[in-house]
């Protein structure tokens, strides 16, 4: 069966990063930082959202400064988080 979300783990944050992603995908995405605020997490619901967040990796993201961060599964709210995990 063939899931249609997936859940995004942004290990580190940019500059504004929620109205960055929540300006593509809307407020249905719910961005919220995680791990002490280090990390973001989000949802991606559909076709367009995946196309919308491929353009967004390989081209708008391209020379955007990342800052803080943890390493995948270590989140400090005691979540264990995986990139682009089907939910």
């Amino acid at each position: 069966m063939r899931k249609s979300r997936a859940r995004v783990w942004q290990s580190a944050r940019f500059d504004s990063d929620i109205e960055f992603w929540t300006s593509r995908f809307g407020e249905r995405c719910s961005p919220t930082p995680i791990s002490a605020g280090q990390s973001l997490r989000f949802t991606l619901f559909d076709e367009s959202d995946f196309e919308k967040f491929k353009k967004a990796l390989t081209t708008e993201l391209s020379g955007i400064v990342f800052y803080g961060g943890v390493e995948e599964g270590d989140d400090a709210e005691g979540e264990r988080e995986e990139s682009a995990r089907p939910v």
